[in-house]
């Protein structure tokens, strides 16, 4: 096997972080969000067929930037930027610069070849042993995890090695390399730790093998993907497609688990089916709670993706933390507090994280909706902000007529305080920047405030955002181009032009943004404030993934139009074995499957396109092994549908089961 990958790789990463400038690394060079541009993103990412360190939480790392606040807890501290150890600092600046010294004494302990000097360093076991081997010019094994090497060295003939350390087992282990390239040396290392009989933990990343077979195939398809912006997974069933979409959005948007990208409103998925339409994906009409005559209406309602391409512009200009805490459609609502300029109320309200109205003559009201005597007026009022107003929506304050003086987001329900006397209408609400002056004419459709205490103003979310930014650094991060990214799994089952509409336009990479804008079908009911009052556009952010198998039926729905605008990656049955890497009764499926796939390329009119992938037969694990089971219940069936027209089909499905059985 040639390395030469690997060592351009080793090269690569010294040239972007040279061991004599990492005294002048900075706490946004170590750690950011923005994707391939940070030590520890090159480092467990980047580098990862030089030895993988995944797994585990980013507290490994000793400090890092997060997408979503973890709990302050077990030794582990947090700010409203940075998550660290607690052992390292009280704030993020201390903290980082004790990691700093940290990452420069495993980097200089490395290079200088000062194997037990790495042992009493306070980091991570992973990270410091692979920040020392990248730095020792390849005179490190790269193998990180203790549990595996003392298996390894102890097979070697290593006396005492399950109470080694990792630099006793090193300089064992660099005795008996014998001149052999440093990778090819620990991929014979990493067989020996596979073929053991131990019982440790076989999912633990080794930093080489299936891990980095895998890795490189997803940066593949990122690769493919930035450039391309839309991409279509295809191939044979079972070859974990699906899978291997979330995987790629998980790399992409710097998350670790499937809970945290679940959670991630950066991403989204849904599965096309016949019934899927315009209506789901775009926007329609959806009905109404019956009103005091029992009438139902009908309102304009975004649908999965243009909801999604909100969230999606928004992620642009709030950091994660906030992005959390704003709904998936947020308005921004005027609020007069006590009035205009500086006044009790006002400073009450920016004081203690709330929002606070009158109308007190009216006394606690359960729901003004079902309340008609209003002779002090405030009906629009008092119903907007009890009802109207949602949790997750934004307020700006009303310093004048055409200034606001703070931005926040609603945090709670409406509440009734009779000891706030003519102001007893609160709302709970985080403030994301106070004490600003920004005139907002431009951004309210040149109209300046009226009188009305609350009302949706024509300031969109986006607009609100950026004026945080703009004063508040301690909010939100800097302005960037934060990714995003979409899942259509199944995409030829629904129908694409139907569902898709006039969007044809918008997704097409040459035409993302502004430069995109179309009117949608509904385009005259979306009111002032919604990001998209102008036109609909996919934002430059959003990547697209969208995954089909290859002899679905209704592939040939997807027309050329459509097909342009994609660019096409094709998972192999091949490929997807790697996903029984690891797994019980890996040979013994690897085997049957291999045997499996050569038989069907045999068969007149089926190809490798009819080959079964490797998701079926990681099943097995549910029959704890009855390789009959899978075939009954999962491969008859699948097959028979391939035969099926066949003269010769019972004979045909016969061969393939006889392929299947063979073990060799």
């Amino acid at each position: 096997m040639d390395y030469k990958e690997h060592h351009k790789l080793n090269q690569e990463f010294l040239e972007r972080f040279p061991l004599e400038k990492l005294k002048d690394m900075t706490i946004e060079q170590y750690t950011n969000l923005n994707k391939s541009d940070s030590f520890c993103y090159w480092l467990e990412i980047k580098t990862r067929i030089l030895g993988s360190i995944s797994g585990n939480s980013s507290f490994k790392f000793g400090i890092y930037q997060y997408n979503t606040r973890p709990n302050d807890d077990r030794g582990r501290m947090s700010d409203k930027k940075y998550a660290w150890n607690s052992s390292f600092g009280k704030t993020a600046r201390k903290a980082f610069e004790n990691v700093k010294q940290a990452v420069i004494k495993a980097a200089e302990s490395g290079f200088a070849g000062n194997l037990d000097a790495i042992e009493s360093i306070e980091l991570a076991p992973m990270i410091k042993w692979k920040i020392a081997f990248i730095y020792s010019n390849e005179s490190i094994i790269p193998y990180y995890s203790l549990d595996r090497l003392r298996v390894i060295s102890e097979r070697m003939g290593m006396s005492n090695a399950q109470n080694a350390s990792i630099a006793d087992i090193q300089k064992f282990l660099i005795k008996k390399r014998n001149g052999r390239d440093i990778h090819e040396y620990g991929r014979f290392l990493n067989d020996i730790w596979k073929e053991s009989d131990s019982t440790s933990d076989k999912t633990e990343p080794s930093g080489e093998g299936e891990d980095t077979m895998q890795t490189t195939n997803i940066d593949k398809y990122i690769q493919l993907l930035e450039t391309n912006k839309n991409m279509i997974l295809t191939g044979a069933p079972g070859t974990g497609k699906t899978y291997l979409a979330k995987q790629i959005a998980k790399q992409i948007l710097n998350v670790k688990s499937d809970e945290e990208l679940q959670n991630d409103k950066r991403y989204g998925f849904v599965q096309f089916h016949p019934s899927y339409d315009y209506t789901d994906f775009v926007e329609g009409l959806r009905p109404t709670k019956e009103n005091q005559s029992g009438v139902i209406g009908f309102k304009r309602q975004d649908g999965v993706f243009k909801a999604f391409c909100k969230q999606a512009i928004l992620s642009e200009t709030a950091d994660a933390d906030t992005l959390s805490d704003i709904n998936d459609n947020p308005t921004v609502w005027k609020v007069s507090l006590g009035g205009t300029y500086d006044n009790p109320i006002r400073t009450d309200c920016l004081n203690n994280g709330y929002i606070r109205i009158g109308w007190h003559e009216y006394g606690d009201i359960e729901d003004f909706n079902d309340y008609e005597d209003f002779q002090l007026g405030g009906k629009n009022v008092l119903r907007a902000f009890q009802s109207g107003m949602q949790i997750g929506d934004l307020v700006v304050s009303c310093y004048s007529a055409k200034e606001v003086d703070a931005i926040g987001v609603v945090t709670g329900e409406y509440e009734y305080h009779a000891e706030g006397a003519e102001y007893p209408r609160y709302r709970n609400v985080k403030w994301l920047a106070k004490g600003v002056k920004e005139n907002i004419l431009e951004i309210n459709n040149n109209k300046t405030f009226t009188l009305s205490t609350v009302y949706k103003a024509s300031i969109t979310a986006e607009s609100a955002l950026k004026i945080v930014q703009k004063y508040s650094r301690e909010n939100l991060v800097a302005p960037r181009k934060e990714a995003a990214v979409f899942v259509i799994d199944e995409i030829n089952r629904g129908e694409i032009s139907k569902i898709f509409g006039e969007l044809f336009f918008s997704i097409d990479p040459g035409y993302r943004g502004i430069a995109g804008r179309v009117k949608t079908q509904y385009q005259n009911l979306i009111e002032e404030g919604d990001a998209f009052k102008d036109g609909f556009y996919v934002p430059e952010n959003v990547y697209i993934i969208g995954t089909m198998n290859d002899i679905d039926r209704s592939v040939e729905s997807m027309d050329f139009a459509m097909r342009r605008r994609f660019a096409w990656a094709e998972v192999s049955a091949e490929e997807s074995m790697q996903m029984l890497n690891g797994t019980p009764y890996e040979e013994e499926a690897k085997q049957r499957m291999l045997n499996l796939n050569k038989a069907i390329m045999k068969v007149r009119g089926l190809g490798e396109a009819y080959q079964i992938g490797a998701a079926y037969f990681k099943k097995i694990e549910e029959y704890n092994g009855d390789f009959q089971k899978l075939w009954d219940f999962h491969l008859r069936g699948l097959l028979f549908e391939y035969l099926r027209g066949n003269m010769n089909a019972e004979e045909q499905l016969k061969e393939l089961k006889e392929a299947y059985d063979n073990k060799e």
